[in-house]
């Protein structure tokens, strides 16, 4: 295959508009972006990510990095992601300082963790941090297509002062009596009612059915623990998918 033709069969890039910057928390953030699609939808599947692509002040040296959607694929052309700015990242500073109405480079989609489950089968997605951002999108997915479905999150995040799409999480509990949502904290301030310690902590205690597909997202240390919890509890490997960030 030709350089050229390698440089057509990869996604597009777009110049987004930076439509909305909402701060979730300290660090987190929702970048809303408008892309032009001449009149076509933008099309992906949930738990696809795109590339943003920043230059560098100083060299002009263009900076990418990849980012998950955090909303179920739907008409237009606006998206959603879920970043968290490292202080010290390369790029993340950098698209901080993005002020709304400004535009960005955006290639996609991309990847492959994506829905795979056949319809029968329940659910359970496990998260940490912005690691919940491709999960979000699948769970609205599944939901919006098979209201009955079982589905379950668990979404571990360290302290009170760290969450984040807690609210719509409870809203699509309340929506939908199949859905799970479980909230834990590894250091929760005293007087914390929730559930506390590290999301893997809560999967040893849980019976699941042997019909479960498994779908987790975050550092490599918690996918890792979780990989070994659910293989100690029988569930088949093939039926474990996963995603691993690098912050």
């Amino acid at each position: 295959m030709s350089y050229d033709e390698v440089a057509m069969s990869l996604p597009a890039t777009y110049q987004a508009h930076l439509k909305e910057k909402i701060t979730l928390t300290d660090k987190v953030r929702d970048f809303v972006l408008e892309l032009p699609c001449y009149g076509n939808d933008f099309e992906y599947e949930a738990g696809q990510f795109v590339l943003i692509k920043l230059p560098h002040p100083e060299t002009g040296d263009e900076l990418s990095r990849a980012y998950s959607i955090a909303r179920a694929p739907q008409q237009g052309c606006e998206l959603i992601l879920n970043i968290e700015i490292i202080p010290d990242g390369r790029l993340t500073p950098l698209l901080d300082q993005v002020e709304v109405g400004e535009e960005i480079d955006v290639q996609g989609p991309f990847g492959y963790f994506k829905l795979k489950s056949p319809p029968e089968k329940s659910l359970v997605f496990v998260a940490t941090s912005v690691g919940v951002a491709p999960l979000r999108a699948m769970i609205e997915t599944v939901l919006n297509e098979n209201p009955e479905r079982k589905v379950a999150l668990y979404f571990g995040v360290r302290s009170q002062e760290h969450i984040f799409y807690e609210k719509d999480f409870e809203e699509l509990a309340t929506k939908y009596g199949n859905f799970e949502f479980v909230l834990t904290l590894s250091q929760p301030a005293e007087g914390w009612e929730g559930s506390k310690g590290r999301v893997t902590a809560i999967l040893p205690k849980i019976e699941f059915d042997s019909d479960t597909d498994f779908y987790l997202c975050g550092g490599k240390p918690m996918i890792d623990d979780a990989k070994k919890i659910l293989l100690k509890k029988n569930i088949p490997e093939e039926q474990i998918y996963f995603e691993q960030f690098h912050l």
